[in-house]
């Protein structure tokens, strides 16, 4: 039984007319009568039937023809909504980052972009989440591109930016009003760190591994919005990025004068999956506009 032929039925049985109903789906005659008669086979009885010498549906194919008429409606339904979730889709771009550049870069990109393209159709759907986070789900497909410092050997990588990493301290630290810090100036500090796996946990751990130190663990944090509050509270220092809840009152951020306290931030996407025109054509501008060579 295909679907075809229940087309073909649903039409016979509207005009109870083969040669009309031919015209109608634009079909040869024969082609309509073997396919009724395949279907009939199929289900082992007759649809139609010749009473008072008119053509008619069989009693039992009233019944298949009301089920039959639900089952094709359903499916122009379910066309119908499949078409609408496409054509809305296909114009919009889920787009990951990291806080840190949330209220800095972020807008700034999408201003440009639509500056450029004042008629685009494009509409983004923003994630906010950490490094690891935001490659897991642009390996599960979850979001279309992704601003973080992770690299993947299942993603496609370009830099985009190098982002300086600062020591927060309180402000009546006596490092607070310094134009710069070095490493050992806060390396036997106490030190409020983010959760293992982080990519700046990962750099500072190899940095200290590096100098011969080891770090004062002073509390570790799974999220950075914390940070700021326990720097305040003069519970530890802390290595992080400019981001707008470390402009409060009470907390200095200073800039480390070493190289190893900058990391990479990249766009990435998937190797694998096929990007739809209106993330690819974003992907292009950020690589046009922002990218550098690896």
């Amino acid at each position: 039984m295909t679907l075809l032929q229940l087309q073909y039925f649903r039409e016979l049985g509207k005009t109870l007319h083969y040669t009309k109903a031919a015209e109608h789906l634009h079909i040869s005659q024969p082609g309509l009568s073997y396919s009724i008669s395949e279907l009939e086979k199929e289900l082992g009885s007759k649809l139609f039937e010749k009473k008072n010498r008119k053509f008619q549906l069989t009693p039992a194919g009233q019944v298949f023809m009301q089920y039959v008429e639900q089952a094709l409606d359903t499916i122009t339904t379910g066309v119908d909504a499949f078409h609408a979730v496409v054509d809305s889709t296909e114009e919009r771009v889920a787009l990951g980052y990291l806080h840190s550049i949330s209220s800095s870069f972020i807008p700034q990109m999408v201003k440009r972009f639509y500056q450029e393209n004042p008629h685009s159709p494009i509409l983004f759907d923003f994630v906010q989440d950490l490094g690891p986070n935001l490659v897991q789900q642009l390996k599960d497909g979850v979001i279309d591109l992704a601003f973080c410092p992770e690299l993947d050997a299942a993603l496609e990588s370009v830099p985009v930016m190098v982002q300086d990493l600062f020591l927060a301290v309180p402000s009546s630290h006596p490092l607070a009003h310094r134009s710069s810090v070095q490493f050992e100036d806060f390396a036997e500090e106490k030190l409020i760190m983010m959760a293992k796996g982080s990519t700046i946990r990962r750099q500072l751990e190899k940095i200290y591994k590096e100098s011969g130190h080891v770090p004062h663990l002073s509390f570790e944090l799974q999220e950075c919005h914390s940070v700021q509050q326990f720097v305040t509270l003069e519970m530890g220092l802390a290595i992080v990025p400019q981001a707008p809840e470390y402009r409060a009152e009470g907390l200095a951020l200073v800039p480390i004068a070493d190289e190893r306290f900058k990391r990479e931030i990249y766009c990435s996407w998937s190797k694998t999956r096929t990007l739809s025109p209106a993330v690819a054509t974003l992907r292009d501008f950020i690589v046009e506009h922002y990218g550098s060579p690896q």
